[in-house]
This record gives structure tokens, sequence and C-alpha cells, in this order.
């Protein structure tokens, strides 16, 4: 597992009520990619393993389970990239970042 420390995270969680309970890691607005693959988030430093990573927000540490020597780490830096909420019969975008 390697550690990197200095990352940060959003800390940003949508709401439950937007989440399938069998992917209860969804809500979570991290991503990070290894060799352009995604990684799976996890719910504890105890869960990764290869293919998996871990934010500790508190101590503004990434955990990730593959061996990053050599290979190209990328996290996401934004908090979000569009927000949309729901008021009455109408949906409502705001906030959209293109790079």
């Amino acid at each position: 597992m390697a550690k990197m420390a200095g990352t940060t995270s959003s800390s940003k969680t949508l709401g439950s009520e937007y989440i399938d309970p069998a992917y209860p890691m969804a809500g979570k607005l991290d991503m990070v990619y290894v060799d352009s693959v995604s990684l799976k988030q996890v719910a504890s430093k105890a869960k990764v393993a290869p293919g998996t990573f871990y934010v500790d927000s508190t101590n503004n540490k990434l955990y990730i389970g593959n061996n990053p020597a050599s290979k190209t780490v990328e996290s996401t830096v934004l908090p979000d990239a569009f927000a949309i909420w729901k008021t009455g019969s109408y949906d409502h975008l705001t906030q959209l970042f293109v790079d």
C-alpha cells in the first residue's frame, strides 16, 4: 500500500437518498487513477487492496493499493464539476467546469 501525504479530499458526500445501498461509497466524490485506470474507493484503510484507494480526510492522506513507482497517479482536485437539485417540477444545473 502506498501512502501519499499532502493530498486533499473534497470531503463532500451526496445525500443518502441518492445512493444505492449496494454501493455505499458512490456518494463520495473522490476519484483516483493509476496509469489512466480508475481505482475503487473503499471505506477504510484496512480495506485497501490492489485496485482500490482510501482517503483519510482527517490526516490529509491518500492510500492506494497499487505500487505507484514509475506510474502516473492522478486524483480529483475539484469539489464538484456540477450540481443538480430539484425544486418543484424543475431540475437546476449550477457550476459546470470543462477543461
